[in-house]
């Protein structure tokens, strides 16, 4: 899952349940998860030797 699907998600969940996510809130979990993807992209690309 990215991160704009994730914040998809988020949207949805807080449109049916008629909780509004703070945009600020969004966009920290957005940086969040942006580092995160860029940590498993690192760990997956072989090191050359």
């Amino acid at each position: 899952m990215t991160s704009k699907e994730l914040v998809r998600v988020l949207k949805k969940v807080s449109d049916n349940t008629e909780i509004l996510i703070d945009n600020k809130e969004i966009l920290s979990i957005e940086r969040k998860f942006t580092a995160s993807e860029q940590k498993m992209q690192l760990n997956i690309v072989p090191k050359e030797v």
